[in-house]
C-alpha cells in the first residue's frame, strides 16, 4: 500500500481514549487524519486476521491503569508500528477491508490532492559565468570569420566592387548557414528568435554587429552550431 500511518497522539474521550491516526498518499500527497478507541482498533485487528493472514502481535489488553499517560504514550508507539507493518504487506495491497480502515468516511483532510507539491528549485546560474562564456564564443567566432573571410597577412588593400560583392555573398552565406543549424540546437519555442536572427542577416553587412546579434540570441548553443559551419 502507498501509504504512510502515524498515530499522532491521543485525546480523551468520555470515559475512554481515542487514538489520533494520520495517513498520507505516498503517491498524490493527500494528507487525512481520523480518531479510533482501542477497542475498535483491536476488532479490525482480528478481521484483518481473517481477511489476509495478518501474523503480528497487536498489542495486548490492560485492565488496570490503561489511562496512564506513560501507558498510553507506550501503547501509541506500539499501535503505530503495528498498522505500519500491516500498509507493507503485499496482501493488503487492494484489499477493500483495509483500504476502508485506512481511509475511512469520517476522514478530516489535511492536505487535498490537488495542492501543488513544490519542487526544489534549480540552482541559479550565475550571471558572470554567462557572460564570460558569450564574449569568449564571441571572440572565436570573430577570429574563425575573420580568417575565413579576409586574408590578414596581407597588406590591406582597397577592394573593387566584384570582391566587395563576393566578400558580402560569403558573410550572408555563413550567416544564413548560422541560423539554420541554429534550428537543430534551440528548443522548441524558439522560432521567433530564428526568425529574428535571420532578417539580420537580410539587413546587415557588418559582420560584428551581426555576430554579437546571434550569439547574444543563442549563448548555449553558438559555439558547437558556427564550429560545424567554420571547420
Amino acid at each position: 500500500m502507498n501509504l504512510s500511518v502515524k498515530f499522532k497522539g491521543f485525546t480523551e474521550v468520555g470515559d475512554h481514549f481515542d487514538y489520533i491516526i494520520e495517513v498520507s498518499n505516498l503517491v498524490n500527497g493527500e494528507i487525512w487524519k481520523f480518531q479510533r478507541r482501542y477497542s475498535l482498533l483491536r476488532e479490525i485487528h482480528e478481521q484483518f486476521k481473517s481477511a489476509f493472514g495478518v501474523t503480528q502481535k497487536f498489542p495486548p489488553k490492560k485492565m488496570f491503569g490503561n489511562k496512564n499517560p506513560k501507558f498510553l504514550e507506550q501503547r501509541r508507539s506500539d499501535l503505530e508500528t503495528f498498522f505500519i507493518s500491516i500498509t507493507k504487506m503485499k496482501e493488503a495491497a487492494g484489499n477493500e477491508l483495509a483500504e476502508q480502515f485506512f481511509s475511512p468516511r469520517d476522514r478530516e483532510i489535511i492536505n487535498s490532492a490537488t495542492a501543488t507539491i513544490k519542487k526544489p528549485a534549480q540552482p541559479a546560474v550565475k550571471k558572470s559565468r554567462i557572460e564570460n562564456e558569450v564574449k569568449e564564443t564571441s571572440t572565436k567566432v570573430s577570429e574563425a570569420l575573420s580568417s575565413k573571410l579576409f586574408d590578414l597577412s596581407s597588406q590591406p588593400m582597397p577592394l573593387d566592387e566584384e570582391e566587395q560583392k563576393c566578400k558580402r555573398k560569403q558573410f550572408k552565406k555563413l550567416c544564413k548557414d548560422l541560423v539554420l543549424s541554429m534550428r537543430s540546437h534551440v528548443p522548441s519555442g524558439s522560432e521567433i528568435n530564428i526568425a529574428l536572427a535571420a532578417e539580420q542577416v537580410k539587413r546587415h553587412d557588418c559582420p560584428g554587429k551581426l555576430l554579437k546579434t546571434l550569439i547574444n540570441t543563442y549563448p548555449s548553443v553558438a559555439r558547437a552550431s558556427l564550429t560545424n559551419i567554420l571547420n
